[in-house]
């Protein structure tokens, strides 16, 4: 069993071990970044501490979607990095059963699992690549 927050990516529904998770919180304000790739939706002031918030749609390859004040944000921590990943809707906290890559709800369903470690990692290579080319 693994302990996860289950959010909502327009139709689809995906899992977050909830070893990463810090926060819940609502998008009150978002400054964009100018020319930051698409991966990026801009940043967020958190507490004090300036977060940037990544595109989960555009990272899991999807079409980029504008995000919105009153939007739902997880705030995670990899190797004491922090971002904020927009989602579009928190189903649940639960624990699910893992079957090969994915996890199984108690319906049957699969619930695949992202790996923020490699979400984070894109990230910084696509903003550095990004960055590295106007330099």
């Amino acid at each position: 069993m693994k302990n996860v927050l289950i959010f909502g990516l327009g139709e689809d529904r995906r899992a977050l071990e909830l070893r990463w998770v810090r926060e819940i919180f609502t998008l009150a304000a978002l400054t964009p970044v100018p020319t930051a790739p698409p991966i990026l939706d801009g940043v967020v002031n958190f507490k004090g501490a300036i977060v940037p918030v990544l595109s989960l749609h555009v990272a899991l390859g999807g079409g980029r979607r504008a995000v919105q004040p009153g939007d739902a944000l997880v705030l995670i921590d990899v190797e004491g990095t922090r971002v904020a990943l927009a989602v579009d809707r928190i189903d649940a906290v639960t624990a699910l059963t893992p079957r090969g890559e994915d996890l199984v709800d108690g319906d049957g369903a699969n619930v695949p699992l992202v790996d923020p470690a490699a979400l984070v990692a894109a990230a910084r290579q696509q903003i550095e690549g990004d960055h590295g080319a106007r330099a």
